[in-house]
C-alpha cells in the first residue's frame, strides 16, 4: 500500500517571514517521489478552503504533478467564527480535537495504510503519533526529509 504523509503547511512549507519555501517544496517532492508516498492534508487551511483549492495552491507553489494528494483529515469537532478583517471574511477555527485524533479517524477509515509519517511543526497536536512525527524548525529541509524517510522505512 502507498505510504502516507499527513502534512501541515504553516511552519512546514510556509514561513511567516517569506511565504512559500521553494526548498521545502523541493524536499517534499523528493520525499514523495522517493517513497511513492501520497499526501493527506492536516493543515488548518482546510477549514477555509476546499481540497481542490488547497491542492491547486500547492501545485502553483511547486508541488510536483506526480505527487498524489489523497484528501484531508476530517474536521471532527470544530467551532468556527467568521471574523471580519479588512473587508474580508476569514474562517477562524477553535478545534477541540487534536490533529492526532483526526489522523486516527482517517487511519481507521483506511486500514490498508500501515506506513505513514506526520510532518507538523506542532507535535503537541499530533498525539499519539509522536514517534512518527517530523517536527521541522523552519521550513522543511534535507534533515527533515531524511528523518521522514527513516520513519517510513522503520514502519515498513
Amino acid at each position: 500500500m502507498t505510504p502516507v504523509i499527513f502534512l501541515d503547511w504553516d511552519g512546514v512549507l510556509i514561513s511567516e517571514a517569506e511565504g512559500w519555501s521553494a526548498e521545502a517544496m523541493a524536499q517534499l517532492n523528493l520525499l514523495c517521489l522517493e517513497t511513492g508516498a501520497a499526501i493527506v492534508l492536516t493543515t488548518s487551511c482546510r477549514y477555509a478552503m476546499s481540497v481542490k483549492k488547497l491542492v491547486a495552491t500547492m501545485r502553483k507553489n511547486g508541488l510536483d504533478k506526480k505527487v498524489p494528494v489523497l484528501g484531508e483529515t476530517r474536521d471532527l469537532d470544530t467551532y468556527r467564527a467568521a471574523v471580519k478583517k479588512k473587508d474580508l471574511i476569514f474562517q477562524v477555527s477553535f478545534p477541540s480535537w487534536s490533529k492526532g485524533k483526526e489522523i486516527w479517524a482517517w487511519l481507521e477509515a483506511h486500514p490498508e495504510v500501515e506506513r505513514f509519517v506526520v510532518i507538523d511543526d506542532h507535535p503537541e497536536l499530533c498525539i499519539p503519533y509522536e514517534e512518527r512525527t517530523v517536527v521541522p524548525v523552519g521550513p522543511l529541509n534535507f534533515k527533515d526529509r531524511y528523518l521522514a524517510l527513516e520513519l517510513l522505512e522503520k514502519w515498513e
